[in-house]
């Protein structure tokens, strides 16, 4: 009987505890600190994971859970620290390039609204660099500019983008959409250069793995075209307007 009398006992204050933690301001969250993100900005990073300053804290519970289903990282953890403070760490899923209406595909798939400080969409070739060369230390990568391409081709068109060495993928300045009835995945690049090439979406990141090899066999300033498909890749000094 005396056992019963304390287990109650306990549950009681127990119940009392978590009442008056829970109608004390320990139980709102603090504050909000966010470790990784870059391109998305820190109050967007918030409005996706449903946590704020003032939010009860248990709604941390599923802040990983929707930042991870807004397509916009590629991992996130969540860690709370005594009394109320919340850590969001995230990494961003890649940027592979810049649509011309606005936004950044990324590598998964997903459209984003926000842009990676730094990135351009520029079609002015560095006659000065060579076309495959890295960017600066400490310098966001160019991205190539994406016009005119189906949307129903993003998903794979960033998965070959995300499959091409970034060295190559930084020296494309534009990605064109130019379907036709014989192929209407057709596209065409033009790269920071100057150099144009004609090519199609099915194995484009197997082709442009060749490209620094192929591009070092080429003219300084290439006026013509290079054809880049799976069954040949060759170059043609005609010019062609695209």
């Amino acid at each position: 009987m005396r056992r019963k009398l304390r287990f109650f006992v306990a549950l009681f204050f127990f119940g009392v505890a978590v009442a008056a933690y829970a109608f004390s301001p320990y139980a709102k969250v603090g504050s909000v600190v966010v470790d990784g993100a870059v391109r998305v900005p820190r109050q967007e990073v918030l409005a996706l994971s449903g946590v704020r300053e003032g939010d009860f804290l248990g709604r941390a519970l599923w802040a990983r859970r929707n930042l991870l289903a807004s397509g916009e990282f590629r991992s996130a953890r969540v860690r709370w620290t005594f009394p109320n403070r919340i850590f969001l760490s995230v990494e961003e899923e890649e940027a592979v390039g810049l649509l011309a209406e606005g936004g950044t595909l990324l590598a998964n798939g997903h459209v984003s609204p926000f842009v990676l400080p730094g990135s351009e969409g520029s079609l002015r070739g560095d006659r000065d660099a060579s076309p495959v060369d890295e960017p600066p230390k400490g310098a966001s990568p160019s991205l190539p500019r994406l016009v005119d391409v189906p949307h129903d081709l993003f998903p794979r068109l960033a998965a070959e983008l995300a499959a091409t060495p970034k060295e190559v993928r930084t020296a494309i300045a534009e990605v064109r959409g130019t379907p036709r009835a014989s192929d209407p995945e057709a596209l065409h690049l033009r790269f920071r250069d100057g150099l144009v090439a004609e090519t199609t979406l099915r194995h484009l990141g197997r082709m442009l793995a060749s490209f620094p090899a192929v591009r070092r066999a080429l003219p300084d300033a290439p006026k013509g075209v290079l054809y880049l498909y799976p069954e040949g890749i060759y170059y043609s000094e005609r010019p062609k307007s695209f």
